[in-house]
């Protein structure tokens, strides 16, 4: 009889334990994607026996981001990404768009749930022309 109820417990258990698989579909890189423009201000590797790049970007414009703007956390893998964000980063007032997936849980080789999969870099801003007025 305790043979028998050992075994409907674990049963349970496992049965338990499987049903929950089907329910974990965000947990994928698949739950966001997205995008975001600023400028990177922080770059650099971590790890111990997992590595990867952590950094943070300025939301938002050059001008902004001397001025307390919005700071955005993100993780990169891969290599060839990791490449680009490294170009990007020696030029801090250059505006990127850096394309993201989310994920709910994210994997421990990165400590954000953002992860980088492109960076693009894009054009600098132009600065508004400012015409002298001619006084008499």
């Amino acid at each position: 009889m305790i043979r028998n109820l050992r075994l409907l417990v674990k049963a349970l258990f496992l049965g338990g334990l499987l049903s929950l698989i089907p329910s974990c579909s965000g947990c994928g890189s698949d739950y966001s994607k997205g995008e975001r423009t600023g400028t990177i201000v922080k770059l650099s590797e971590r790890g111990f026996q997992y590595k990867s790049f952590e950094g943070q970007m300025h939301l938002g414009s050059s001008g902004a981001a001397a001025t307390g703007a919005n700071v955005w956390a993100f993780s990169a893998r891969d290599p060839e990404v990791i490449m680009k964000l490294q170009k990007v980063a020696k030029t801090p007032d250059k505006p990127v768009r850096l394309i993201y997936k989310e994920w709910l849980i994210s994997p421990m080789q990165i400590s954000t749930a953002y992860e980088i999969i492109d960076v693009q870099e894009l054009d600098e801003p132009k600065s508004p022309v400012v015409e002298a007025i001619p006084t008499n």
